[in-house]
């Protein structure tokens, strides 16, 4: 004996839509606070001047400083030196 279940129909909402908000929010955020490439730049060349500064510790200020995951400040951390290398 086969159970068919009935379907139902699920309305997206179009892409123009959702186009045009992103754009507007986009401009927002550019008015608004640095993205975090910058902050955490800022942070990498402010403690970088110091050669004793261990990559964990660059790190650890990252993840304090610019409220970024564990994962994603070592990310940052390797964009940043491949950047300035």
């Amino acid at each position: 004996m086969e159970c068919h279940r009935p379907t139902r129909q699920v309305n997206l909402p179009s892409k123009t839509n959702q186009t045009t908000t992103a754009d507007s929010n986009d401009k927002k955020a550019k008015t608004q606070a640095p993205v975090k490439m910058e902050i955490v730049t800022e942070i990498y060349l402010r403690m970088h001047k110091n050669k004793n500064v261990t990559r964990k510790e660059i790190i650890d200020e990252f993840v304090k400083e610019a409220k970024l995951s564990k994962a994603g400040a070592s990310t940052y951390y390797q964009l940043i030196k491949a950047k300035q290398t």
